[in-house]
Parts: C-alpha cells; structure tokens; sequence
C-alpha cells in the first residue's frame, strides 16, 4: 500500500509531500483564534513584549530557559500580538516539524516511512493542539528531531552498509548539530533525554559496527569528532547551567504518582489521540494504534532500513518516556506536553507498522494490503474525531479568559471590583479586558501571609458592592483555599462558574452574618438529621440585575454520610424562575460530609436577580438535595408534620432594573408590534435545563422566553399568545395571558422599560411530528392582534413563527 504512495519519481514524491505539508498548515492555521489565550500562554506574550535582559531575568527565575521567548519577542514585532499573531510562531514550527519527520523517516527507513510519517505527523491532534499555542513545545520538537537528523546523517545509517570511516567526519553536519542541539537546551529543559538517546545511539552503533569489524580507520578519530561536538553543546549551555539546576531542584510534583504501565497506556493514547480525545471511548483506536506501533518495532527484515535506523528510531521514542518515569520516581510531572518531543519517532514506528502489515509474504499480499488500509483509515478517523473535539467542543478547550473578560466587561458595573487569586494570571487577563474595574491580585506573597492578605481582603470588602474572584491554580497560590473561604463566609457567592480550570466568582457584599443576627428562626427538619435552624434575609427592595443575599443557619443531630446540595431559588407564584443559587453549604468548603454534630453552620447565597425580571412580590424557596442523586430531602415542622421538599421564604419585593446588557438575548429579533412593545428577542428550551433546543419528548414543557421593550408607555392591555400548530395549520395548543402571567400589565410599562417574560406549554397529550410556534400579541379588549413589522416575516394573520418544534 504505502508503495503506491510513492513512485520511484522523486516529483511525484515531493509533489506528495507538498500536499501533506499543506494539509498540516491548513490544520493548523483552521480557528487558530478559536480559543482564549490559556494563563501560560498569555506569559508568554506578556514577557516576550519586554526587553531581552528582562526576559532573561525573568526566564532564569521561571521553569524554562529564555530562547523561545527572544524568538517570539522578534515574531511579535512582525506578526503583532493578536492570537493569530502570537500562535502562528507555533504553526511554522508545526509545520516545520511535519518536513524533518519526512526527512528523518526517510532517512532512518526510505522515503515511503517517511511520507507516511509526516501524513501521520499532519493530521495528529496532538501536534495540532501544540501548533496552536504560544508556547515553546512545539519549537522544542522541531529543534530536537532536527537534532536527531543530523546525528542519523553523521552516522551514515542511512543504508544497509556504512560508507568509509573518513566520510563519518563531516563538520558541517556537526557544526550545525552543535547549533540546533543547544538551542533545543535552550529552548526547554527536557531536551537533554533527545541529546540522551543521541549518545546511547552513538555508542550503540560504535560499539555494533566495531563487533561487525566495520571500524575502519579513522574510526576513532570520527568518534572522539562526535564527542567534540556533543562537549561544545554542552559548553554552550555552560551560562544557563546554574539557573537550570536551581529550577530543576524547586521543580515542584504537577501530578499524581504514577506506574510504568501506567504510563505506556498514557502515552498511547496522548500521542496516538492527543488531548481532545476520551481513550475510554475510543479505546478500540488506542488498541488500533498500540497493534500497529508494536508492529513497527518488531525487528522484522527491511528492505530499505538499516539497524542503525531501526536503533535510533526505538531511542528516540523510548528515552524520554522511560526518563519522564525515572525523574517522576522523586516528584511526578506527567503532562503530556512532555511527550511531544518523542512525537516524531512516534509516528515513523506507527508507519513502519503499516509498511510491515503490507510486507506479508507474497501469498498474503493482498490481504496484508487490504489490512494496512483498514489500520490508516481507523487511524484517520480517530485523528477526525479527535479534532473536531479540538475545534468545536468546549470540554476540551483551553482555559477561557477572553470569556471571562467579555462576561464582566458586559455585567459589571459601577462599584464592582476584580480579584485575581494567583497573581500570574493578571497578565492574562489584562490581554483581553477593556473595562474599567480595578484589579486586584492576591496573595501578594508565597507562600500566603494571612495577616497581610486578611488585611487586604477586607479593605477591598469595605470598598466594593460586588467582587468578581478569578482563581485559576489556587493548589500553589493559596493552597488552604484561604482566600476564598474568607469570602464565602462574609460576602454572598451568587455566582460559580468554569471557564475551562478557571473559575468565574461573583460575591455580593452585604453586612457580615453571624448567628446572633438570625431574624427568623424556624426549628424545621430536612429528612432526618438536618435542621434549618433559621434564616437571614438582608433584602428590602431590590431591583432586577441586582443579588439578594440570604443566609441560612443549619445544624446536623448526627453525622451526615451523604453530600446535598443547597437550593436557593426566587420564584413567583406559578413556580418560574427568576433567580438561583444551587451549591454545596459554604461555597463547597463545608460540604455536609464534614459536619459535625451539634455544630451550627453559617451558609450565606447570593441569589441573582435576572435582569428584566417584572417588578413585583416573590418568594424564595429553598431545600437541599443529593449531590448524586438530584433527589430531594423531604421537610418537616418542629411537630413532625410534612411540609413537602421546599420552604418559601419571603416575600421579596422586586423593583424595576436599569440594568440589561442584551447579551442576555439568545436569537435576537427587530420585531415591533402596532409602534408598542418591540420583541428584542427569545429563547428556546426545556423546562428546568438552560441548553436550548428544538427538539422535545412528549412529556416535556415547552420553556418560551421573550424579552420585550416598551416602545413608548402602552395605551392598552395586551395579551401574549403563543400557539402550536399542525402542518395544516390546525391550532393544537393556545396559551393567551399577560406578561408575567398577567402580574405586570401592558399599561405599567415604562417607556424604554426591559422585560424578561416566561412562557410554558405542556405538551403532553401530543403525537410526534413537527409543529410550529407561532406568537402574537391581542389587544386585550378587542381580542384583535396586534400588527408586526420587522424581522422575522410576520404571516398573513399577524402572527410571528418562533420555529419548529419537533416531538418524538
């Protein structure tokens, strides 16, 4: 198979390889600025944007050694310092990385393994992820499999027979291995397990072709020349020794423990899979591709491959897996970056694999041929799947900072300030912000001074309406979570969200909660070891976009082996939402494992207000549930008697907000009926999940939001209607009813006013097909419908169509 690949024109083999190279930089530049720059990644461009003493400096005081950096400190004066800019550094070394494993595979074992190498190189998810980061692992692939080239080209194993001992001594060959060896040094600290394998080839070679009796003269002399230029590699590097030894010896342990088998089967299925891929669901393609690597290192008879080749290809890819294990003996540092620097020699066994499958003997041909396409089409199906995960799936994308910027750029306000827990990320964050809340980072020390940061903490408290808390790496900046902790006991965590392994946090000031301040006791049970003693609620009248605050005070009768979760939601009198804050007790630091008998826990929950919620009275319901099991524990009253799985508390008077950013607004429209009400937009979905969607089972309720806004103050009542409709246009479902279910009428709308209005439809009862949702608003005297103008279309009858709905 690979046979037909190449042909013994050495046009057609270029001509192939250009395709390949050109699909890998297609692979590469595709949503290059698709993801936010990650905190390492940010670092880079910020330090890369000072001076070279500066970057020294700081290189020398950091885990990696300054090359990268000067190299990105010249690209960015070119190619500037959007993502594209700063990424595409990357994409030319990718690319770059894709030609030396063609040059290397050809090399090693003959132009086919080569040109199949590099394909496979093109399309691996793994290279591609590096290739899209400004980060230095990438170069330092490059520069190490460049370095194991010219050590191939210096030894001549590039045929069955070696050539004359005075032709091993080529100097410019070693002159240019000196130069890309030490920049490989310089580029990352790693690279000495390629300079490893290097010299455990080189001795095994010598030591093989001196027991071949093919030592011949000058034999010695080509040897100690090898020696000579492995020694001024070293000499090069002379000036970083000293900061390389001190950064080695505060490497602090990134990962768990792990064993050798362990490790084998993460190697495999990072560098066969990359990182965007779940091995556990597609294990048959680590299997796959396991099958074919030991394959390629059996040592079966090559036409076209020296053992010389054969040697290095194995020491390559062995030597800095076997060293990542040995040094995470002492302190485990798995990532699979690491990896990427045994990625070429990789992808030449896997493609010396296929040429062996292919390799049957002459009876079995066909099927060995047949069975070779098979492998490399399962291969690249995995690599598809794999990055299209990369590209398009947010569970494996890169720590999110420019959403992050972008959501407290839209809903922060005045008075507001930002926490940057672990103060490396602010450069990060400082990349992508606009806005102009003050930053503050914290800890300012490590390890954390907890009077100082106390101190800190509650001026910027003192000072603020609402904090929004960064934290990303919290393990080394603030490892008792002290921070945090002091937050969530004196302000109110009304918001927790992930940003890949950021967290988003926004807390609400308000007085600091003690138990003496409990203003309504209640003595109630949640099933049977659980009692809400009482609750706080710091709310007068808050306006829509703002955070109640809402403390509740617990105490266990006996030990709790369960996890619950705390519900806190505001709700009006049809049971919709308007608000929530579901978490564990303590922002997740008192979860009720840990509790302790008799003990009172102080929880404090700042339930969100959405923005345009209708002005009026409401309630908060709250209960807890299992963590597991989403089942919620049952209520009693100090007598015993049931009081279902919720308590309302309340009420809570809500008053009209200013506050409404329209990013709030999924499928937007320019929809405005008779010059009244203007329909900014709508959202689709099931009740009770925020995902929307079209698509619907028989016992869902169809979830409808509309956000409206009063053109001028309405001269009338109106009546929202919204229908299902059969193909033949057959009514199936009407709901008609004011805003709000009637609770906030046309008439007391304010000019400009925004507000967010729920809508449910059950559609239980109905058969499966495809419906339409069509909306319109009634006068609610005539019972005539409003005219619409705009967009989308309105029919004939004045209604709107929402879309399609689909049952099954």
């Amino acid at each position: 198979m690979i046979s037909l690949l190449v042909k013994k024109s050495h046009r057609s083999m270029y001509i192939l390889l250009l395709l390949v190279a050109l699909l890998a930089l297609a692979l590469r530049l595709y949503r290059l600025d698709g993801q936010s720059l990650w905190n390492d990644e940010g670092t880079s461009v910020a330090l890369a944007q000072r001076d070279l003493p500066t970057i020294t400096r700081s290189a020398a005081a950091d885990i990696h050694p300054p090359l990268y950096y000067y190299l990105l400190h010249a690209w960015i004066t070119l190619a500037g310092t959007s993502e594209m800019g700063v990424r595409s550094l990357s994409v030319l070394g990718g690319v770059l990385l894709v030609l030396v494993t063609f040059a290397l595979g050809r090399r090693l074992a003959g132009a086919r393994i080569g040109l199949l190498a590099a394909f496979l190189s093109a399309i691996s998810p793994f290279q591609v992820y590096y290739s899209q980061e400004t980060r230095m692992y990438v170069l330092v692939a490059l520069l190490g499999a460049a370095s194991v080239y010219l050590t191939a080209q210096w030894l001549g194993a590039f045929g069955a027979k070696a050539g004359p001992a005075s032709q091993w001594v080529n100097w410019h060959t070693l002159a240019a291995y000196v130069a890309v060896t030490s920049a490989a040094l310089y580029t990352h600290y790693f690279a000495f397990t390629v300079v490893l394998a290097e010299a455990l080839a080189v001795l095994l070679v010598a030591v093989g072709r001196h027991w071949r009796g093919q030592a011949g003269a000058g034999y010695t002399r080509s040897i100690l020349s090898w020696a000579g230029a492995l020694l001024a590699s070293g000499a090069l590097y002379l000036p970083w020794l000293g900061a390389m030894r001190q950064q080695w010896a505060n490497w602090p342990a990134t990962s768990a423990p792990f064993s050798l088998p362990d490790l084998l089967v993460r190697v495999a299925a990072d560098l066969g899979l990359g990182r965007s891929a779940d091995p556990s669901a597609l294990w048959p393609a680590v299997v796959l591709l396991t099958a074919i690597l030991l394959m390629g290192l059996l040592p079966l008879r090559r036409k076209t491959a020296a053992p010389d080749g054969y040697l290095i290809a194995v020491l390559y890819l062995f030597v800095p897996v076997l060293s990542l294990y040995l040094l995470s003996l002492r302190r485990p540092f798995y990532d699979p970056k690491f990896l990427l620097l045994a990625s070429p020699a990789y992808y030449l066994m896997v493609a010396q694999g296929l040429e062996n499958i292919c390799s049957l003997p002459a009876k079995k041909a066909r099927a060995g041929l047949l069975l070779a396409g098979l492998a490399l089409g399962g291969m690249i199906v995995a690599s598809g799947i794999s990055l299209h995960n990369y590209y398009w799936d947010a569970r494996y994308a890169r720590d999110d900072y420019r959403g992050i910027a972008r959501y407290i750029e839209a809903f922060g306000r005045t008075g507001d300030a930002i926490l940057l827990n672990a103060p490396g990320q602010v450069e990060t964050f400082e990349y992508y912000y606009r806005g102009e809340l003050l930053r503050h980072p914290l800890p300012q020390q490590r390890p954390l001074e907890e009077g100082p940061t106390q101190a800190e903490l509650r001026s910027l408290v003192e000072a603020s309406r609402r904090i929004w808390a960064i934290y990303w790496a919290t393990a080394e900046s603030d490892p008792k979570r002290f921070i945090e902790s002091w937050l969530d006991s004196r302000c109110y965590k009304a918001q927790d969200r992930w940003y890949g392994h950021v967290r988003l946090v926004l807390y609400a000031v308000a007085t600091e909660p003690s138990v003496e301040q409990m203003q309504k006791p209640l003595g109630v049970s949640l099933g049977d070891g659980i009692v809400l003693l009482g609750y706080t609620l710091w709310a007068g009248e808050v306006q829509a976009g703002e955070i109640i605050p809402l403390t509740l005070y617990w105490q266990p009768r006996r030990p709790i082996g369960t996890r619950y979760k705390v519900f806190a939601h505001l709700i009006d009198r049809a049971d919709n939402l308007w608000g929530q804050r579901d978490a564990e007790p303590g922002g997740g630091a008192r979860i009720t494992t840990v509790w302790k008998p008799g003990e009172i826990i102080v929880d404090n929950y700042g339930i969100p207000v959405l923005p345009g919620t209708p002005p009026g009275e409401y309630q908060i319901e709250v209960g807890m549930y299992g963590l597991e099991s989403g089942q919620r524990l049952p209520v009693t009253d100090e007598q015993g008697q049931p009081l279902g799985d919720r308590l309302l508390l309340g009420p809570v008077r809500i008053d009209r907000g200013t506050f409404f950013t329209g990013k709030e607004v999924p499928r937007p429209t320019s929809l405005v009926f008779d010059g009244q009400l203007k329909l900014l937009g709508y959202r689709l979905g099931r009740l009770g999940q925020d995902e929307e969607t079209s698509d619907f089972k028989s016992d869902d309720v169809l979830h409808l939001t509309l956000f409206w806004q009063a053109v001028k103050r309405a001269d009338r009542y109106l009546l929202v209607a919204t229908y299902l409709t059969a193909a033949d246009g057959q009514v199936i479902l009407r709901h008609e009813v004011g805003p709000a279910d009637g609770r906030y009428p046309t008439k007391m709308w304010e000019a400009g006013e925004i507000v967010r209005d729920q809508h449910r439809l059950a559609l239980s009862g109905l058969g499966p097909g495809q419906y339409r949702l069509l909306l319109g608003l009634i006068d609610a005297s005539s019972k005539q419908a409003l005219k619409a103008t705009g967009w989308p279309k309105p029919l004939p009858s004045g209604l709107i169509e929402l879309g399609k709905i689909n049952l099954r």
